[in-house]
C-alpha cells in the first residue's frame, strides 16, 4: 500500500497541469493500492481563510498523520503488510513521521510481518504550521531502521530561509537544479520537475512498487536546461542553502544515465555545480559562500527526546493504533 503525503496547499482537485510530482505518482498507482492526502492549508479544507490562516487553523499535520494512521489499521487488518510512502515539502516530514509511528506500534506489539520497503521524499522542509515554525516537535522525523529503500531529492536553488531542507540519515539524497517546486511539481511548466519525477519513478519501481500507468505513458518532458524557477516571497528572508552532508550533485550519476536513456529529447547538459566543501552553501553565482548562523528564535523550546512526555506521547499513539487494528 502507497501512502502520499502532498506539500501544503497541494491537492488532487486541481488541474493536472497543477499537479505536483506526489499527485502524479498516486495518480499512476492502481486505485486501490493507494491512499493520497492533501497538503496541509489546501484550500479545500480551507474555504474563507487567507493563505497565512489556512495553514495555522485548517485540519493541519497532525490531522493527515491521525488520518493516514487510521487507514494503515484498516489496511493491516485486510492483509497488508507492505508500505511505501512518498511525500512533498512538508508532506515528507509528515511521511517520516507516519514511518515512525508505525514503527513504535510494531516494536510495542511484536508485528514481526510489517514491511517499510520505499520511501521517497522530494525537497523535504521541516516548517509545519505557519512557514518560519516548527510543528509538533515530539515526533520523530529520521528515517526509522528496517526502510527497504530511501530516496530523497533535494532542491539545488531554494533560497528562502523559512525552506530549509531536511536532512534524511540513511537515504540516497540526490541534488537537482531548481527552487522547491522545480522539485516536487506544481508549477505548470514541468521540465525541471519531470527530470525528478522520472528518478523517482523508476527509483520506485526498482524497489517494488507497482504502477498501473507506466513511465512512457505519463508523456514526461524533462529539460535538465531549463531556469529555475524563483520564489522571492517579499515576507522571507533569502540566503544561499546549504544541502544535506553527502548529497549527490547532479554530476554524479544522473546526467549520464538520462542522456543514455533519452538521446532524442533534445541537448541535456549536465550543469557545472560541484559538490560544495561540507559546511559551506551554494550560490546561483557558481561561488561558494559560507552560510551565516542562523538566527535564533526568542520563543524556541527545546524538549529532550528522551524526557518522561515524550515517551508518555510516544506510548498513547502506539496505543491508540494497536486499539484501531484490533490487537
Amino acid at each position: 500500500m502507497l501512502y502520499a503525503f502532498d506539500g501544503t496547499w497541494s491537492h488532487d482537485c486541481s488541474s493536472p497541469h497543477q499537479w505536483t510530482n506526489v499527485c502524479r505518482l498516486a495518480k499512476a498507482c492502481h486505485p486501490g493500492q493507494v491512499e493520497y492526502y492533501a497538503g496541509t492549508g489546501n484550500p479545500l479544507e480551507c474555504k474563507g481563510l487567507s493563505a497565512g490562516r489556512s495553514v495555522d487553523h485548517a485540519a493541519g499535520a497532525a490531522t493527515i498523520l491521525d488520518d493516514a494512521l487510521r487507514d494503515f489499521a484498516q489496511h493491516w487488518r485486510a492483509g497488508h503488510r507492505t508500505v511505501d510512502v512518498i511525500g512533498f515539502s512538508r508532506g515528507g516530514i509528515i511521511a517520516l513521521a507516519f514511518l515512525n509511528k508505525l514503527r513504535d506500534w510494531a516494536r510495542l506489539r511484536g508485528e514481526r510481518d510489517l514491511r517499510l520497503r520505499f520511501v521517497g521524499l522530494f525537497d523535504a522542509v521541516d516548517a509545519i504550521g505557519a512557514p518560519d515554525h516548527d510543528w509538533d516537535f515530539w515526533y520523530e522525523k529520521t528515517l526509522p531502521a528496517g526502510v527497504e529503500s530511501a530516496m530523497h531529492a533535494v532542491a539545488i536553488h531554494e533560497t528562502r530561509h523559512t525552506y530549509p531542507v531536511h536532512d534524511v540519515h540513511g537515504a540516497v539524497q540526490q541534488a537537482f537544479p531548481g527552487s522547491h517546486c522545480d522539485i516536487g511539481g506544481g508549477w505548470s511548466s514541468t521540465g525541471l520537475s519531470d527530470v525528478v519525477l522520472e528518478w523517482m519513478y523508476r527509483a520506485a519501481e526498482k524497489a517494488g512498487v507497482e504502477f498501473l500507468i507506466k513511465l512512457e505513458e505519463l508523456h514526461l518532458k524533462p529539460e535538465a536546461g531549463m531556469l529555475p524557477h524563483r520564489a522571492l516571497d517579499e515576507r522571507c528572508r533569502h540566503r544561499p542553502r546549504t544541502l544535506p552532508e553527502g548529497t549527490l550533485m547532479p554530476a554524479s550519476y544522473l546526467w549520464p544515465i538520462l542522456r543514455e536513456e533519452a538521446p532524442t529529447r533534445g541537448r541535456m547538459r549536465p550543469p557545472s555545480f560541484k559538490r560544495p566543501p561540507l559546511g559551506w552553501a551554494f550560490s546561483d553565482e557558481n561561488a561558494f559562500t559560507k552560510p551565516s548562523p542562523l538566527d535564533l528564535e526568542e520563543d524556541l523550546i527545546v524538549l529532550d527526546d528522551d524526557s518522561e512526555d515524550v515517551k508518555q506521547r510516544k506510548r498513547g499513539d502506539s496505543e491508540r493504533l494497536a486499539k484501531a487494528v484490533g490487537k
